[in-house]
């Protein structure tokens, strides 16, 4: 069973977002020692939120590699599960048609014998 519990609103996400806009909003502040500081502040939590976003990166990759390899045992137990369900429903149809040529040459064989014996009398016969 895979468990990702990524949200929108995680605070990885949150922090990241936050210094964003902390670094855009910074060019509204008409003073420079503000703009610095706003973009010093922001640029301090970006590089700590890379961390963190690695880590969510990393958690993301691992389910999706899991959620593959789920889905190719499936597919292979799919495959594997219509083998065997041909194998036991399934009519190979160049056997089939093998068995109705032997049927139906023995039929004809019994309708010869049948025939040749509706003939044949014990009058004749002595």
């Amino acid at each position: 069973m895979i468990h990702l519990d990524l949200r929108a609103d995680a605070p990885e996400l949150r922090d990241l977002m936050a210094d964003v806009a902390l670094a855009a909003l910074s060019a509204d502040y008409a003073t420079a020692d503000v703009q610095t500081g706003l973009l010093k502040r922001a640029g301090n939590g970006l590089l700590q939120d890379q961390d963190n976003l690695t880590a969510l990166r990393a958690d993301l990759g691992f389910a999706e590699s899991r959620i593959e390899e789920i889905g190719a045992g499936i597919a292979a137990e799919r495959v594997s599960l219509n083998y065997a369900r041909e194998a036991l429903l399934g009519v190979d149809e160049y056997e089939a048609a093998t068995r109705l040529e032997n049927v139906q040459f023995q039929l004809e064989a019994l309708y010869t014998v049948t025939a040749r014996l509706s003939g044949l009398s014990l009058v004749d016969y002595l």
